[in-house]
C-alpha cells in the first residue's frame, strides 16, 4: 500500500524537483504559490491513480486558489522569492512516479498559470468566497474532479513508469545531495550535514 505522506514530504520533494531544473536544465526554483498548486495537484492525481489521498493535510480555497494552510506558513517568508531550501526526503518509488508525472503535467507552468487552472476547476469555484476565510476543499470534491481523467492518467503512468521512475531516480536522487552541497559551499557553511537526520 501506497504510503499516506505528511503534505511537507510532498513539498520537499517539489522544490527539490524545481531546485534540479534550476541547476541542471535552466528552469526555475519553486515559489510558494507555485507549490501550492501542485500540492492540490498531486493530491488530485493520486485520487485519480490510487484512489486515496496523498496526504493528510486540507486544502482550502483561498484566493489564489487552493493552498495547504501549514505549507502556506513554513514558506510564506519567501513571499514570492524562490525557495531554495533543498534537502533530502525519502519517498517511495511509486509515489516518485506519480509526483514525477504531476511535474511533467503542471511543473513547465508558471505559478500564475497554474493559478488560473485551478480556478476553473470544481473544487475551488464550488467553495471559494470572497473574504471568508478558512474554506475548507473536501477531498470528496477532488477526488470527483480528477476521477474525469482516471483512465488516461492510469494509463500513462503505467506506460511510463520505468522512464518516470528512472529519471526520478537518476536524475533527482542523484542531484539533491550535490545541490546541498553546493549551497553550503557557497554560504561557506562548515557543519556538517546528518542526511538522515536532516528530514
Amino acid at each position: 500500500m501506497v504510503k499516506l505522506y505528511d503534505a511537507k514530504e510532498i513539498a520537499q520533494w517539489f522544490i527539490n524537483r524545481a531546485a534540479m531544473d534550476a541547476e541542471m536544465f535552466f528552469g526555475e526554483y519553486m515559489t510558494n504559490l507555485k507549490l501550492q498548486k501542485l500540492l492540490y495537484f498531486a493530491q488530485g492525481f493520486s485520487f485519480a491513480i490510487n484512489n486515496r489521498p496523498l496526504f493528510k493535510e486540507e486544502l482550502q480555497a483561498w484566493q489564489h486558489g487552493p493552498v495547504v494552510p501549514s505549507i502556506y506558513c513554513i514558506y510564506k517568508v519567501c513571499k514570492a522569492e524562490p525557495i531554495e531550501d533543498v534537502n533530502p526526503v525519502e519517498i517511495d518509488e511509486e509515489t516518485s512516479v506519480l509526483l514525477e508525472l504531476v511535474y511533467k503535467h503542471f511543473g513547465i507552468y508558471s505559478a500564475s498559470k497554474l493559478r488560473n487552472i485551478s480556478h476553473e476547476q470544481m473544487p475551488y469555484k464550488k467553495h471559494f468566497k470572497e473574504n471568508v476565510p478558512n474554506i475548507k476543499i473536501p477531498n470528496a470534491d477532488i477526488r470527483e474532479e480528477f476521477l474525469k481523467n482516471r483512465e488516461s492518467l492510469i494509463r500513462e503512468f503505467n506506460d511510463e513508469h520505468t522512464e518516470l521512475l528512472n529519471f526520478a531516480e537518476t536524475c533527482y536522487l542523484n542531484s539533491v545531495p550535490k545541490m546541498k552541497d553546493k549551497i553550503l559551499e557557497e554560504e561557506n557553511d562548515l557543519v556538517e550535514v546528518d542526511w538522515k537526520n536532516e528530514l
